[in-house]
């Protein structure tokens, strides 16, 4: 649910009325078998009419200086549409790249067929139903399943709500604005200048983040929501918003899902402990930490802090990683990217569910979404953390330490005040400095590397 905080919690509290009244409309509706463990994972459950078929990692045809000389530029063209997220070109790229499939090498003939498939996924069939502006159902794809989704068009950013009862299920609906699905317009701050960022890419993110949300609810009887929701309200919060997260960034094409972590670090900056986009934003953060510090080779386009954070090293490490990402990525690295969220929600997935909240990470640390619960362990990750990032800084992985007689931009964090309360505020056209989250200094309320369109 990519929207204002406040707005958010409102609207759980407004999902909470809904569900007592539906209940009350419905007293009968209650009973109803419980989904199967992997319902939430996608190995259960109906079946999409043509299956996706994953793109493997190796076949990635390599940056433009690594293509063989000679190769046509309308394959180059495909590679660069597909990784810049030009969404409503690549069925007219393809198909030029696909004429010169005849002057390609051999090995470039397997990479068409992988960009073929994978342009089928990021563009598939169903996609102008998000740009509707009447109210409509869609077959949508994710997780190799489909389902149908139900989506209202209005002005909210991103929203899913309960509108009644069909089938001992709660009818969910979707909604976001689908004018911004086709808009070019860049997005404002520092960080979506670096990346190119355009409306579009964050309607992406959204449409996937909200359709996560879709496909989660959808899997479970209306007993089993019911219970979650009145008696473990938070928890399921939390874990809805943690499963839409990583829904964003297994399916959003490259630049939607670079926006799908840089977008959250909203809420990481303005670190609230208890909030539910927070803490699963923060979950995944240290679940790719993970990946990135254990295969750091696996990932050139990754930059890690050049000493350890003086406080909450994984928090800092997470905050530094998202903001220092090179906005040239592969296709590989991409992939890479793709396919470790897949199987981790493969594997460990439906557990965070039905293990009220526990995030299984792979060095075998945990992580509680519910953050009372998750303190200790905090502890332990943290230490982790610190010992990887020295050995990084020690062979030479990390970013350099900045000059010794750099001094402070003063600009970089304005004040202002705002019915008698002051609240500093990160200048949206200055990048922060380096050592900004690794000093233990105090940060601003509002962080402005990508501005929201409100």
């Amino acid at each position: 649910m990519p929207m204002q905080n406040q707005f958010a919690r409102g609207f759980w509290l407004s999902l909470g009325a809904a569900l007592f009244l539906l209940i009350g409309l419905w007293p009968g509706a209650v009973a109803a078998d419980k989904p199967q463990a992997n319902e939430l994972n996608g190995q259960e459950g109906q079946e999409e009419t043509q299956p996706q078929t994953p793109v493997q990692a190796e076949e990635e045809p390599g940056e433009d200086n690594r293509f063989p000389e000679g190769t046509p530029q309308e394959f180059v063209a495909l590679y660069d549409g597909l990784m810049n997220s030009r969404l409503d070109e690549l069925e007219t790229l393809y198909k030029s790249a696909a004429r010169t499939r005849a002057r390609l090498a051999p090995q470039l003939r397997m990479q068409m067929n992988s960009l073929g498939k994978l342009r089928r996924e990021l563009s598939p069939s169903w996609w102008p139903s998000v740009m509707s502006t009447a109210q409509t159902k869609f077959k949508a794809t994710m997780w190799h399943k489909a389902f149908v989704a139900e989506y209202w068009p209005s002005e909210f950013l991103g929203l899913q709500a309960p509108v009644g009862i069909e089938n001992n299920r709660l009818r969910i609906v979707v909604t976001w604005r689908p004018e911004m699905v086709n808009d070019d317009t860049p997005l404002k701050g520092w960080l979506a200048k670096e990346h190119g960022l355009r409306r579009k890419d964050l309607a992406e993110t959204i449409v996937w983040h909200e359709l996560g949300h879709n496909y989660v609810s959808l899997c479970l009887p209306l007993h089993e929501s019911m219970e979650l929701f009145t008696k473990h309200q938070s928890l399921y919060v939390h874990v809805q918003e943690t499963y839409a997260d990583l829904t964003a960034l297994r399916h959003a094409s490259p630049k939607a899902a670079r926006l799908a972590m840089m977008f959250r670090l909203r809420e990481l900056v303005h670190y609230d402990a208890n909030e539910p986009h927070t803490r699963a934003a923060y979950a995944i953060g240290a679940l790719l930490l993970r990946e990135f510090m254990t295969k750091p080779d696996n990932w050139p386009s990754i930059h890690f802090p050049p000493m350890v954070p003086k406080t909450d090293p994984e928090l800092n490490t997470v905050r530094y990683v998202y903001e220092h990402m090179d906005v040239e990525w592969s296709l590989k690295e991409y992939m890479q990217l793709r396919s470790f969220v897949e199987r981790w929600i493969r594997t460990r997935g439906d557990k965070v569910l039905r293990h009220k909240g526990k995030v299984y990470l792979q060095n075998g640390d945990i992580f509680y979404l519910m953050n009372p619960a998750d303190r200790q362990e905090k502890i332990k990750r943290d230490k982790w953390i610190a010992a990887k990032l020295e050995a990084l800084i020690k062979s030479g992985r990390a970013d350099p330490m900045p000059p010794a007689d750099q001094k402070p931009d003063k600009d970089m964090v304005r004040e202002i005040t705002i019915n008698g309360k002051t609240h500093r505020i990160m200048n949206p056209e200055k990048r922060p400095g380096p050592l900004i989250y690794l000093k233990g200094e105090t940060l601003p309320d509002v962080w402005t590397g990508i501005e929201i369109p409100m």
